[in-house]
């Protein structure tokens, strides 16, 4: 573990077997009484049970007891996979009332996220590695971790993935390139991944490069494009019934209405918008459509 542990992170890393794991409570005790564990003064995010902790040595060392007996990749596959779960019960929070909620949980564990993708991708565990890439795209976006997050995803595509692990990866890339505004590096990557994700029939990725190619239009000033992009991924998401990403894609439709001067279009658009995201309970959505309002008014 990196960052600190919880005993449910614990159990399901130490053993799959049941009689073992039920025991990982009492060798924790025991690891903290000879203060080769700590227990650390902010609970676990997700329990609010004791956290718990190594001082940096113990943990190389404990990292080379494990390798040395030949259980260290079925140790760190376990450890991908429980916090891949924790990051895929986390995606679809970051987009509620829950969020900051969310995010502190993520951001506490974000020492165990990143040995996780790390380990995908150095063990080429793609699936495990994609999968973790996309259920954290937008907390990486949102806490500023977008260098790291390209960084995982482009080492992904120097590997041979099948393309639908690669419309993933190229999507995310592209997505984490945008926010960083190196846009001649996200219309490749979100390019790759439109036309990847097109022969998969992937449409939840058709649908967000689709919309990521948008905005990178949007803000190269190709309203034309721009506005057929966002069109498109508007339609996409509403037959999918993806409410929360169809109410900021208003948002965005109504900035590019807004820079072409249509004043009350764009309002009508974004408060349509608006009014679905505060349905969903969506603050990320909300804000979107808040700043853009705000915008208008200024204009």
């Amino acid at each position: 573990f990196a960052g600190g542990f919880s005993l449910e992170a614990a159990e399901a890393t130490g053993s799959a077997e049941d009689d073992v794991a039920d025991n990982v409570f009492h060798l924790l005790e025991d690891l903290v009484g000879q203060s080769l564990v700590t227990v650390e003064a902010t609970p676990d995010a997700n329990t609010d049970l004791p956290r718990y902790g190594m001082l940096e040595p113990v943990r190389q060392y404990a990292n080379e007891k494990l390798e040395g007996c030949g259980e260290g990749a079925t140790a760190s596959r376990r450890h991908a996979t429980f916090f891949l779960e924790l990051a895929e019960r986390a995606c679809p929070e970051l987009r509620g009332e829950r969020q900051g909620e969310w995010l502190d949980k993520l951001g506490q564990e974000n020492g165990n996220l990143r040995d996780a993708v790390g380990w995908s991708v150095s063990a080429r565990e793609a699936e495990t590695a994609s999968r973790l890439g996309w259920a954290l795209w937008l907390f990486w976006w949102l806490r500023g971790h977008q260098r790291e997050g390209r960084r995982w995803m482009e080492k992904l595509l120097e590997q041979d993935s099948p393309a639908d692990l690669r419309a993933i990866d190229s999507a995310v890339a592209g997505i984490m390139a945008y926010t960083q505004g190196d846009y001649e590096a996200s219309q490749s990557h979100l390019e790759e991944s439109l036309e990847l994700a097109g022969s998969v029939g992937d449409t939840l990725r058709t649908a967000y490069a689709t919309y990521a190619l948008g905005l990178l239009a949007l803000n190269t000033k190709e309203y034309p494009t721009a506005r057929a992009r966002l069109e498109e991924a508007l339609g996409l998401f509403l037959e999918r019934g993806d409410a929360h990403d169809a109410a900021t894609v208003r948002s965005h439709f109504g900035a590019l209405l807004l820079v072409q001067g249509d004043y009350d279009k764009a309002t009508a658009t974004i408060e349509e918008g608006l009014a679905l995201a505060r349905r969903l309970g969506d603050r990320l959505g909300i804000n979107d459509a808040l700043y853009t309002l705000a915008q208008v008014a200024q204009a």
